[in-house]
């Protein structure tokens, strides 16, 4: 999995859905955690791992970013009684998305997502959007950011070369302990092979053609990505806390997510039997 994000919509309370996501994942056995700066750390042993933040209301749509590795139950579609969509980049080349009935749970098909459609589109649309043939090829970087800071880094004039480097020594200075806790090695993944999602791969050209369609907040639903969230989220919490002076590449992760304390944070755990 490359990157996945849940929408609902009709949603106008963040802090009572957050609630009921909590609610719900405590009948199917999950405990809540908080691994960040301040929080009481990760879990032990083996356990099945739920991450997610829920962002900030934006026109009624309610967004949950997951972690792209981690696996969202079915039975939380299908108990929380919201209409949405499940949007998931298997891969370069794949992506999938789901309606979800507030009645009946997961549905498959593009006629579904006819009430999600907007102005002067039809699911006929939505259907050449998802074949549209890729414009832009995916180019490699042989940097080790994820492409979302790099993108703007690059935008603002700064050395990427410089900011790699210092990125390579921030990391090692906050990964030099033998115990990793799991918000560092999360930090540390996404600066090597497991980067944020490039949208200019096929998959992402036609996930934003598709989304183009629906009447979905265009600036909302994909941005930020799990990297830049997670990033700014916990230089946020250590800010909160006064832990440590604020690097230039703490500042560009702020700058990217300037609201990561509004989002609310949402990791469960489920020992594996």
């Amino acid at each position: 999995m490359k990157w996945q994000t849940l929408l609902f919509s009709q949603v106008s309370d963040q802090s009572v859905l957050a609630e009921q996501i909590r609610a719900n994942l405590k009948v199917q056995g999950y405990k809540p955690y908080d691994p960040f700066p301040g929080g009481l750390g990760s879990p032990i042993g083996k356990v099945l791992r739920l991450r997610m933040f829920l962002a900030p209301l934006h026109s009624s749509w309610a967004r949950i970013c997951i972690a792209p590795q981690d696996e969202l139950p079915h039975a939380l579609l299908e108990t929380l009684e919201l209409s949405g969509i499940f949007l998931q980049v298997l891969d370069d080349e794949a992506f999938k998305i789901q309606y979800i009935d507030a009645q009946n749970g997961v549905i498959s098909s593009w006629q579904a997502l006819e009430g999600f459609l907007a102005e002067e589109k039809t699911v006929a649309d939505l259907e050449a959007a998802a074949q549209k043939p890729a414009l832009i090829q995916k180019q490699s970087s042989s940097l080790n950011l994820p492409p979302d800071i790099e993108q703007m880094a690059n935008a603002k004039g700064v050395n990427m070369t410089q900011v790699d480097k210092m990125m390579g020594k921030m990391t090692r200075r906050l990964l030099g302990k033998e115990q990793e806790s799991e918000t560092l090695q999360q930090a540390k993944g996404s600066l090597s092979q497991t980067a944020a999602f490039d949208w200019n791969a096929p998959s992402g050209q036609r996930l934003m053609a598709v989304m183009a369609c629906l009447a979905v907040p265009q600036d909302y639903w994909r941005e930020p990505s799990w990297d830049a969230l997670t990033t700014a989220y916990q230089v946020a919490r250590q800010r909160q806390r006064g832990q440590g002076d604020l690097l230039p590449i703490d500042a560009t992760a702020l700058e990217a997510v300037p609201n990561a304390l509004e989002y609310t944070l949402l990791y469960f755990s489920k020992k594996i039997t």
